[in-house]
């Protein structure tokens, strides 16, 4: 869950970059905060989403639907694959 407590070391990190008329971010979330390390080629769902609060306005990587952003059924597909 999110209320997790982390030690410091499992704490996600992100930074955020912005530009004429664009952004860019970079995030580190360590295998411990979302369940340990996956397998070799297993899959995880995952989104991405930005929001920003006023005007309400965010960009989603899966095709969720607002407000559900939340929704299992419409998380994207991460697949990992072994020794690469």
């Amino acid at each position: 869950t999110w209320n997790k407590s982390y030690i410091p070391e499992e704490v996600p990190v992100g930074v955020a970059a912005f530009g004429d008329g664009q952004w860019t971010a970079e995030c580190f979330v360590p295998w411990g905060c979302i369940g340990g390390r996956p397998g070799p080629n297993t899959e995880r769902r995952a989104n991405l989403i930005r929001s920003r609060p006023s005007p309400y306005e965010y960009t989603s990587w899966s095709p969720q639907i607002e407000p559900n952003l939340w929704d299992v059924e419409h998380l994207g597909r991460w697949q990992f694959r072994g020794g690469e």
